[in-house]
Formats: C-alpha cells, structure tokens, sequence
C-alpha cells in the first residue's frame, strides 16, 4: 500500500463520529485544496472523511477536485453503514506541514473528520488543541452565578473552619483529559434518579 492511498480491498474501516457529540469536539483548521477547512480530529475513525456537502462547494471552487471509485466500506460504532460516494486526492496542509492525501467523500451532513490515516502523517499541535479556549459569554454567565448563589458569594466570612488550604502546579504541567466512562446500561436508571 502507498502512502498515499486508502487500502481498498472490500475492507471495513470503523468511524466512531458522523452524528452529534455529547462533549465538544477537537476541531482543527486544515486547509484542503487551498481551502480552510475546519475538522474534527477522532482518533477513533480508521480514514479520514469529507461531507457531501463539503465536497460539492470544494468542487465549485477546484473542478478538478475528481472524485473516483472507492471499494473501501465505513462502519459507524453502532455497525450501520455509511455510504461512500468516492475519493479524491488532495492538497493538504496543518500548520507547516503539507502533503496530497486521500479522502473519502461520504453522503449525509455529517462532520469532517481526520481519521488515524493522517494521523500518522501529521503531528498534530496537541498542546494547542486542548487549551481551554476564552467564551466571549463568560462575564455574563459569571454575574448569573453570582447572582443565583449569593449566599456563597457575600463577603462575610463562611462556615468553613477547616485550615487554609494551597494547590501547587508545577509551571510546566501540561493539562490532560480523561473521556467520561460511560454508564452501564443496566444502571443508568438508577443513575437518571
């Protein structure tokens, strides 16, 4: 198999998002075919894939974009199947990175996505992209707060007799992220009480 190329002998690859997500997704701009695209990265897709949607405004704008035949099959987690319309070689660059890859164009409206065949390609900018970012609404949602809890946020003392507690962060500390285990189906009625 070439570098450049999606195996494509009837194998089934696994993509873990096309629908909604519970958490905010990791999104990065790519520019694809000279195009700043904004793409969730999932680790958990086997291929990286593109919209219909977005394909067909990308081919406005690059008719050469060609889409061809591809024998490759996607399933999602849950085992459905999506349809895989084709796929194109592209330009492709992140950063300073850049390269002409693969990638599949499927039907539906469902998110771009950068799958583990990039991945391997390109050195994501972990550290960027999971900053937290600054919410333009924050002073607002702050005042709120303050407001529905004004008890806790009075300035006389509280009722806390404890000693002073102090957190100490290394100044290199790099923040992580843990997904939240799902619950077990048998308990979630338990848990929803």
């Amino acid at each position: 198999m070439k570098d450049d190329e999606i195996e494509e002998e009837d194998d089934n690859y696994w993509i873990y998002s096309l629908g909604k997500e519970q958490a905010e997704p990791y999104v990065v701009d790519v520019l694809v075919s000279n195009e700043s695209l904004k793409i969730e990265v999932d680790t958990g897709a086997a291929v990286s894939v593109m919209n219909e949607d977005t394909y067909t405004l990308l081919k406005k704008k690059h008719p050469n974009l060609e889409l061809k035949e591809s024998k490759v099959r996607l399933n999602t987690y849950t085992g459905e199947q999506v349809k895989v319309l084709g796929q194109v070689e592209t330009s492709v660059k992140y950063e300073d990175q850049e390269g002409i890859w693969p990638l599949l164009v499927i039907t539906g409206k469902g998110s771009n996505l950068i799958g583990r065949n990039w991945l391997q390609k390109i050195k994501i900018n972990w550290k960027n992209l999971f900053q937290l970012k600054e919410d333009k609404n924050t002073s607002v949602k702050v005042n709120k707060l303050l407001e529905k809890y004004e008890e806790v946020f009075h300035e006389e003392l509280g009722t806390f007799s404890g000693p002073k507690a102090k957190i100490y962060v290394a100044d290199d500390a790099s923040p992580k992220y843990y997904k939240a285990r799902p619950v077990a189906y048998a308990l979630r009625e338990k848990v929803e009480k």
